[in-house]
């Protein structure tokens, strides 16, 4: 239809702001309420456009206003509204647990349409609903915030471990290389030891045998 807003926030069903939709020169043009009963739906529809604010849009050089619907729902119009959450939840593959903003815009919308009908019957309890879901978005904006923070302190504390894990198996790595080289140093160590010892003792035989070879020398004498 040329008067439908395609940026629409709020489940279409019957009696709902699709069906509201009117240019502003159609505003006022229904006749056959009292004036009483005028009054009254103008302060019903002012309370309810404070907590849904109307949608403005143009097309074909017309304004057209959306707003909320103010005629009280009926039972079929419930089931349609949960049907239509059920419909959509799939359409979008809603996760059914976790965070999942695709979960969340639905319900967000689902929960918007029954303030509204809430608000039909009695504005200021649709007010007081809206407070809540309100404080409700800030307190789930809260934990999210808290969430992303957690996620990503544990995505540091694994990185930061794997590099630990790393730096040690390199530092284990290098601690083998170290010992192998004290081995092979100890066992040229020890080698040259045994070398020289058995040089000395060599050197010690000849140098007795000398000794002796000159004493003998001097006794013939």
């Amino acid at each position: 239809a040329a008067g439908t807003n395609p940026n629409t926030k709020r489940y279409p069903r019957t009696n709902t702001i699709m069906d509201s939709t009117r240019t502003k020169k159609q505003k006022g043009a229904d006749s056959g309420p009292s004036p009483s009963a005028l009054k009254s739906k103008s302060e019903k529809n002012n309370y309810l456009n404070t907590i849904f604010p109307s949608d403005e849009w143009e097309t074909e050089k017309k304004l057209w206003v959306q707003q909320v619907s103010s005629t009280p729902v009926r039972q079929p119009d419930v089931v349609d509204l949960e049907n239509t959450l059920d419909k959509e939840l799939r359409q979008e593959n809603a996760l059914a647990w976790s965070i999942c903003p695709g979960r969340k815009k639905i319900f967000k919308k689902c929960f918007d349409e029954i303030i509204n009908q809430v608000a039909v019957n009695c504005p200021e309890r649709g007010a007081l609903v809206n407070r809540m879901q309100e404080e409700m978005e800030v307190t789930f904006e809260g934990y999210q915030k808290l969430y992303e923070s957690v996620l990503a302190f544990g995505m540091r504390k694994v990185v930061n471990k794997s590099k630990v894990k790393k730096k040690h198996s390199a530092l284990d790595d290098e601690v083998k290389n170290l010992e192998q080289q004290l081995a092979e140093e100890e066992a040229k160590c020890q080698s040259t030891t045994n070398n020289n010892k058995e040089e000395l003792e060599q050197q010690k035989e000849d140098d007795m045998l000398a000794l002796k070879g000159n004493s003998d020398s001097k006794g013939l004498y």
